[in-house]
């Protein structure tokens, strides 16, 4: 099978399974005779900020001479960016033979369902390919939730709650609490989880565990957030047992909290000694987080998905100097996108366009949405053409 036909095959599994669990997960990973059981991980979830945490958690690993996987979701530009084992995709080839691998599977789920969701099947590829590639940890962030989520087959080492706000409601339910409490649930048996969390969702998570490492401006990890450049931020973090300031290689204060449970997490799963955390954060890069693609004209990419990343947007671009701010705007149907957009700084214009994915929002009902909300919007063919119009 050539690479394009296995990258079909696997995007033609469902998007969305039947219901919750990690049944169809253990199936899968029991055919390919369990890679993952015995293998040391680090289990992330959270609303916002995940992705980013485990990247500076990869990144600080690595510093320390540790293998190291992780596997992130989604990508930007190709499927691959999801498994990196030191920062280096998946193989072509890799994917190839676990295609051929599974593909009797895929038949006998067909007629005996239920067939394997593209996320599940994703994430058994990535455990699949770690275990090949004999790593010494693995970093896996959580797809939706934590407690259903098919990432949720791991025994995790140590575990963490970046945040907690209303998202996926209609999966993980209409409150922060009961979000809260299906996000605590990855919680490593061996360590404490590490949490910014706060608030209600705060009082949810001590709930149901009792062993906690928080970080925030007060905690057993205190962060201080002392600005960014164009480039980068500056942070100091003060552990237990040590101090450190340090550049980060990510841009905003919601990024300074990411940093200090990715310290955290490292100080209490390997000792990860403080210089090793330093170098590991600076290094720390992440695309479509705040990321600036031009000076002049000043052009950022972010890839905030709900209100309070939105909101986290807004409070990272007050800290930058601008005449007129225009934004280009798409989003999935399934998003708050009421919630979005009153969370976003007010614009000269909005240029609404649509990705080219099948669940993507449609523009006009997004049009009069942020017209409704006192925002001057047009609706764009396309990314580019909203870009060069916002250009």
């Amino acid at each position: 099978m050539e690479y394009f036909e296995a990258i079909k095959f696997l995007f033609n599994f469902p998007r969305s399974r039947i219901g919750p669990g990690t049944d169809s997960t253990s199936k899968l990973l029991d055919y390919l005779e369990n890679p993952h059981i015995g293998n040391k991980y680090i289990h992330v979830t959270g609303s916002n900020g995940k992705g980013s945490t485990s990247r500076m958690i990869s990144s600080i690993l690595m510093e320390s001479n540790l293998k190291v996987g992780l596997y992130t979701s989604p990508h930007l530009s190709d499927f691959r960016e999801r498994i990196l084992v030191n920062d280096q995709p998946i193989p072509h080839q890799s994917i190839r033979d676990f295609i051929d691998i599974i593909s009797p599977h895929a038949t006998f789920c067909e007629s005996n369902p239920p067939l394997p969701t593209f996320f599940e099947v994703t994430t058994a590829l990535a455990l699949w390919h770690f275990n090949n590639e004999d790593v010494d940890v693995a970093v896996i962030e959580v797809g939706i939730g934590g407690k259903h989520d098919a990432t949720s087959v791991i025994t995790p080492m140590s575990s963490a709650v970046t945040n907690v706000s209303l998202e996926h409601t209609d999966i993980l339910g209409n409150t922060v609490e009961e979000i809260a409490r299906d996000k605590a649930a990855i919680a490593s048996k061996n360590s404490p989880l590490v949490t910014a969390a706060t608030g209600a969702a705060l009082s949810e998570i001590k709930r149901g565990v009792s062993d906690l490492l928080l970080v925030g401006e007060s905690g057993d990890f205190k962060v201080k957030y002392e600005g960014s450049s164009s480039s980068e931020s500056f942070v100091e973090i003060t552990a237990p047992n040590w101090a450190i300031k340090t550049e980060l290689g990510l841009i905003g204060s919601h990024q300074a909290i990411n940093a200090g449970i990715a310290a955290a997490i490292c100080d209490q799963s390997f000792g990860t000694t403080p210089q090793d955390i330093s170098t590991g954060l600076k290094n720390s890069y992440w695309p479509g987080r705040f990321e600036i693609f031009s000076q002049n004209p000043l052009i950022i990419l972010d890839g905030a998905h709900n209100p309070a990343g939105c909101m986290e947007l807004s409070k990272t671009l007050s800290e930058f100097e601008y005449q007129d701010l225009f934004i280009v705007f798409g989003a999935l149907g399934d998003k708050d996108h009421e919630g979005m957009i009153s969370s976003l700084p007010l614009p000269k214009k909005v240029f609404v366009t649509k990705p080219n994915i099948p669940r993507a929002a449609e523009l006009l009902p997004l049009v009069d949405l942020f017209t409704k909300n006192g925002y001057p919007a047009i609706s764009s063919p396309s990314i580019d053409v909203a870009l060069n119009q916002a250009i």
